[in-house]
């Protein structure tokens, strides 16, 4: 699990791709992970995922928010001590 927070996370959201290939290469040994970037500037949280089955299960625990294509996207700045106990319900 990683955590960003910035001032606008649209460039993160806009460069997905690049940052998914990225994480592939630097974390060698893991399968899954869950990126959490809080946009302190739009006041909201997107989740983002190494895979789909990963994201369905997030969106299987009950967690706030809605699914944007392949993004889990909260209405609010939620923090991983507050995601993880619905991730850990799932």
């Amino acid at each position: 699990m990683f955590q960003i927070e910035a001032n606008g996370i649209e460039i993160f959201l806009e460069k997905k791709d690049e940052i998914k290939n990225l994480f592939a290469k630097a974390i060698i040994g893991f399968d899954n992970y869950v990126l959490f970037l809080q946009d302190i500037k739009n006041h909201k949280t997107c989740l983002m995922t190494s895979s789909i089955t990963l994201l369905d299960f997030i969106q299987s625990t009950g967690l706030p928010g809605i699914r944007k294509g392949d993004i889990w996207e909260i209405g609010n700045i939620m923090m991983r001590k507050q995601i993880i106990p619905y991730l850990k319900k799932g």
